[in-house]
């Protein structure tokens, strides 16, 4: 995937509105974290951090 970096956003990389949608569905399929998660840690990166550290 040309241009995909772990401090990129979504929109960044030419995602839009109903694919986020999407995504949303699919991470509540797999009881993942909401798709607001995204909106608060946009990057790869931030999630993956947001992931790794325990519930609060």
């Amino acid at each position: 995937m040309d241009g995909l970096r772990l401090g990129r956003q979504l929109f960044e990389l030419g995602g839009n509105s109903p694919f986020a949608v999407r995504i949303g569905v699919a991470l509540r399929a797999r009881c993942l974290p909401r798709l607001r998660e995204l909106y608060r840690h946009p990057t790869a990166r931030a999630t993956a951090a947001k992931l790794s550290t325990p519930a609060e």
